[in-house]
């Protein structure tokens, strides 16, 4: 395996996005790849009126110094982390935004260390969130610290967004591929009265002494 070569990188805080796909607890990295190499992270979704000139201003000027002005002569796929989410478009809220995924590397698949801090601001308070409460999830609003670096590993290359730290900047409707059961079962029969009910008549009679097979 060739070694990843990593060169300047950039710190910067990421405009107001909206959360998809948060894979950022611990216990919720993914081996993407198939690869072993474990990652939290987070699609971000921002709305084609954001100001990425910061972020774009930090990918463009790595790209620029370690691959050349020319787009053209840039490496067969390099990745660029700027993605239309028009042509993403099946993906629930992903049309008419630009998709950008932060990612940072985990240890391993029980790896805790690596996950980033998640936290909101309440009257100048910085409040911890965690998994239990609830409080981030696909479809809230965040913003991110990040760190922007080129990188080539042997045949790939491209300009990346590490993931650093979260703060939830804002409610939003839940991304969820569950249906609401309020919307479903409408010309399903209603159970009758007494119906399912614990008559004991309801249930086989069974002998305790009857051969159960176990």
């Amino acid at each position: 395996m060739s070694k990843k070569e990593q060169w300047e990188k950039i710190e910067l805080t990421s405009p107001k996005f909206r959360v998809s796909f948060p894979r950022v607890w611990p216990g919720e990295q993914q081996d993407y790849k198939g690869d072993k190499k474990f990652k939290y992270s987070v699609d971000a979704l921002f709305s084609k009126d954001t100001d990425l000139t910061e972020m774009k201003k930090a990918a463009y000027s790595l790209a620029y110094k370690y691959f050349g002005k020319d787009k053209k002569k840039w490496p067969r796929g390099f990745q660029w982390p700027f993605i239309d989410g028009n042509t993403m478009s099946d993906k629930d809220g992903y049309a008419n935004h630009t998709v950008v995924r932060f990612k940072t590397a985990a240890k391993g698949p029980t790896d805790a260390t690596s996950a980033p801090q998640i936290i909101k601001k309440v009257n100048g308070e910085k409040i911890r969130l965690t998994q239990e409460s609830g409080e981030f999830y696909a479809g809230c609003y965040a913003r991110a610290t990040l760190v922007c670096a080129a990188y080539r590993e042997g045949a790939n290359s491209g300009v990346v967004f590490y993931l650093g730290n979260l703060c939830k900047v804002g409610e939003g409707t839940p991304f969820s591929s569950r249906a609401n059961v309020d919307d479903q079962f409408d010309d399903v029969e209603e159970l009758e009265e007494n119906e399912g009910s614990d008559d004991p008549s309801n249930y086989a009679d069974t002998n305790e002494n009857e051969d159960l097979g176990y």
